[in-house]
């Protein structure tokens, strides 16, 4: 029963390791690596003390200390995570709202372009091109439908 509670723990510490070996490559910023590393120095401090067995009470006061120390360094990290994806997250705001800008800026020139496309000006350009051959455009009121009796049998 002991030796598994030694082997639970030993898991965890292992764990908490990875964890921050995991973070500290994966950290952008030098200031955020040197927290890991005090972070995991802090860690290792607490680990020789549990292992000396000394009596709870001169445990706990050895180890007060470096709690305390470890509580304000993770919510160091916290923070400084926070702003880092804060400020990755206004980076990409506003990159998305250039691009959406020059969209905008697009689509008005799409806009243009189509009303210079439109059916008037399209009926202005046609005619003056038909004009040599003395044809004119006419608007058909009624479109005719086909009947039964316009279809071939099949």
């Amino acid at each position: 029963m002991l030796l598994a509670e030694v082997d639970a723990l030993e898991a965890r510490k292992q764990k908490i390791k990875e964890r921050i070996k995991h973070l500290s490559e994966n950290a952008r910023n030098p200031k955020y690596k040197e927290l890991i590393a005090e972070e995991e120095s802090l860690l290792e401090r607490s680990d020789a003390i549990k292992v000396k067995d000394l009596p709870e009470e001169e445990e706990e006061r050895q180890l007060q200390p470096i709690k305390q120390r470890l509580a304000f360094i993770r919510k160091q990290m916290i923070n400084d995570i926070t702003a880092m994806n804060i400020n990755e997250q206004r980076t990409f705001l506003e990159s998305a709202k250039d691009e959406l800008r020059l969209r905008q800026r697009k689509l008005e020139r799409v806009d243009e372009l189509l009303a210079e496309l439109g059916y008037e000006t399209f009926r202005l350009r046609l005619s003056t091109l038909l004009e040599p051959f003395d044809a004119k455009l006419e608007e058909a009121d009624e479109i005719t439908e086909t009947k039964e009796d316009d279809v071939a049998p099949q």
